[in-house]
């Protein structure tokens, strides 16, 4: 099975896109990422790759990009679609509709994926998996969202090694990681309201971190060899677990010491909390 990958931009990797690529990985799968905005021909490209699954990942504003580009594939070659991200979590009944949009994923797509995957490679029925909401034989098959990963490093290690293809992801001197998925607020401006609501009843945490130590490993394995001047972690919230922040900068200030970027609230923001930030580098 071959899987295409799809990101409408160079602006910095998606860590969706590049998590599902480590999963990817890890299972043997051939896969390939497409920029669309440096594909000078994107049939050409698709005719040379012959994928099996079209994978698009769409945020609410440029999602789009994705279908424009996916209905124009599908209007010249029978491939099967998968969207997922942040966009058709949210707006699904709305995103089905798409002509262009053969399966949504809601919510974390690596599980879902591999199960997809397997079932096309079998050639067995894949209507019933959860997270994906599937168009066949006229039918809309919305399948219950899946529990929430608890233990992030069961995951894979993203593989953001397409990506650095592209000399001007290379030569970015910052390079952006996440340290846990979800966030405990619910501000009007945010979708993680959204998010949460739509989760409320899986029983398990919404917030979630990766162990230190591991996620130590992946931050000097990503930038062992590169320009690297600072760090950007994007988490929702960053300083949502003091324990948790205690123990990473800890580690962080000794074994990484790059000056980094985050991510907070004003009230979490106090005075320990400011000191270790800046002895860390923030």
């Amino acid at each position: 099975m071959r899987v295409a990958l799809f990101d409408s931009s160079l602006f910095y990797e998606s860590l969706g896109l590049t998590n599902l690529m480590g999963v990817l990985k890890a299972h043997n799968y051939e896969y390939k990422l497409f920029i669309i905005s440096e594909e000078k021909n994107i049939l050409s490209s698709m005719k040379e790759f012959r994928p099996d699954l079209l994978c698009f990942t769409t945020c609410t504003g440029i999602h789009h990009v994705s279908f424009r580009v996916a209905r124009y594939i599908k209007s010249k070659i029978n491939i099967p679609t998968l969207f997922g991200g942040p966009h058709v979590t949210v707006f699904p009944d709305e995103c089905i509709k798409e002509d262009c949009v053969d399966m949504l994923c809601r919510g974390e797509g690596e599980d879902a994926l591999l199960e997809l995957l397997h079932a096309l490679e079998n050639k067995n029925d894949y209507t019933q998996i959860k997270n994906l909401w599937v168009k066949k034989n006229g039918l809309i098959f919305k399948n219950d969202i899946r529990p929430l990963v608890q233990d992030l490093d069961t995951i894979p290690l993203p593989d953001r090694s397409q990506y650095l293809k592209h000399s001007v992801l290379m030569a970015l001197p910052f390079k952006r990681f996440i340290t846990g998925y979800g966030c405990p607020f619910k501000c009007s401006f945010c979708y993680n309201g959204q998010i949460q609501n739509i989760f409320k009843d899986s029983g398990n945490k919404y917030l979630r971190y990766k162990d230190p130590e591991n996620l130590i490993r992946e931050i000097s394995n990503t930038c062992e060899g590169r320009r690297v001047e600072s760090i950007f972690f994007v988490d929702d919230l960053f300083s949502a677990n003091k324990k948790w922040l205690a123990h990473f900068l800890d580690i962080y200030k000794k074994e990484i010491a790059h000056p980094f970027m985050c991510t907070t609230r004003a009230n979490l923001m106090t005075e320990d909390v400011a000191k270790m930030l800046s002895e860390a580098g923030c």
